[in-house]
């Protein structure tokens, strides 16, 4: 009988072991994968000043922080989802409220106006090429990190980096495919000739912006801790951290 109980404890203490040991792993995996992640939203930050972004990003911030709002005090999923709309809505009287400055300041077209005024023809297969090279280095883990490693942080922001990773990709298409017909076309070098395209790359822009602030303030709880703290954090809630 005592050699049963010693078998079960024996058993028991293993399986804690074991459970204590992958949550370190995990944990180690958690604080590298945030610190790089940490490191590209960087990069992307300070593209969208080099960019002159602000203003989109601006709407973004404002956007996630109105979602926080909602979650913290117990919303519904109707609540997110009616206040996404509203913010698409307001995207869609971005074309009939273009002309008039006060309502849309040029400012937000600036990047895109100076962009374009610098290419030539000539320079949109180039543009082409980077495209293609940036998304496939976007997407095999070279200027953003893997699907795999955005799960070590749990379901919540791998969902959230994944939406940013296509969020950025489609950006990107929809920014070389502005450009490229504003030259082609020998038009004026103003977005307001191309009105639907440009409304819709900057609904894209919002929704980056709200992704990546939410990212960074992921971000944050896993950089500002220790592995040993990640690893106690890890034994308490498991490996699927799906909070908000």
């Amino acid at each position: 009988m005592t050699g049963y109980i010693l078998a079960i404890v024996g058993i028991l203490a293993s399986a804690v072991g074991f459970y204590i040991a992958a949550s370190f792993t995990l944990a180690q995996k958690q604080l590298l994968a945030a610190t790089r992640l940490q490191a590209y939203l960087r990069h992307y930050g300070r593209l969208m000043t080099d960019y002159k972004a602000d203003a989109i990003f601006s709407l973004g911030e404002a956007w996630e922080k109105e979602e926080q709002a909602i979650i913290q005090r117990g919303g519904s999923e109707e609540e997110l989802k009616t206040l996404s709309n509203e913010k698409r809505k307001l995207w869609e009287q971005v074309g009939e409220a273009v002309k008039n400055p006060d309502v849309v300041p040029e400012s937000m077209f600036a990047s895109v106006t100076d962009m374009v005024s610098h290419v030539k023809k000539t320079d949109i297969p180039n543009m082409q090429d980077s495209l293609k090279v940036g998304r496939q280095n976007i997407l095999t883990g070279l200027t953003f990190i893997t699907d795999e490693e955005a799960t070590y942080m749990g379901v919540y922001v791998a969902g959230n980096a994944i939406a940013l990773k296509m969020g950025i990709i489609e950006l990107m298409d929809g920014l070389v495919y502005l450009v490229a017909r504003s030259v082609e076309s020998q038009d004026a070098v103003d977005p307001k000739n191309f009105m639907a395209e440009f409304t819709k790359l900057l609904w894209r822009g919002m929704n980056v912006s709200r992704d990546y602030c939410k990212l960074q303030r992921e971000c944050q709880i896993f950089t500002n801790h220790t592995v040993a703290k990640l690893t106690w954090r890890n034994i308490k809630q498991g490996s699927r951290i799906n909070r908000r």
